[in-house]
């Protein structure tokens, strides 16, 4: 699992600097990004699911949406194999979610990761 997350954060960090898995540090610079793996189903592949959670504070919803984009375009149906892992990202959802903080802007990808491990 560490190399697909590996492949994840490296893959993330093309499109902006500030990248972290599960938590980010506190007091950290927005716009950032957030990313987790939950189990999903178990055939003849690890077929896992992606979530994404891209933060930002900031009065217009433009910088967000520009990065969601990004992101979206850099995963939807993108095939990453490496020496480790062979991934093909599908998204499943694509969310904007509410604050009571107005200025808090977040939106959430959801990919659906068909995944073979190479042994």
């Amino acid at each position: 699992m560490n190399k697909l997350l590996e492949l994840i954060l490296k893959t993330l960090k093309t499109k902006h600097s500030r990248v972290y898995h599960e938590n980010a540090p506190k007091n950290v610079e927005y716009p950032y990004i957030v990313f987790n793996i939950n189990d999903g189903l178990k055939s003849h592949r690890d077929d896992l699911i992606l979530i994404i959670d891209i933060w930002d504070r900031n009065d217009s919803s433009m910088r967000i949406e520009d990065l969601t984009d990004n992101i979206d375009k850099l995963l939807d149906e993108a095939n990453l194999p490496n020496e480790f892992v062979l991934p093909t990202f599908y998204r499943q959802q694509r969310l904007k979610i509410e604050d009571e903080d107005k200025s808090l802007k977040r939106r959430q990808l959801r990919f659906n990761v068909q995944t073979y491990f190479k042994k």
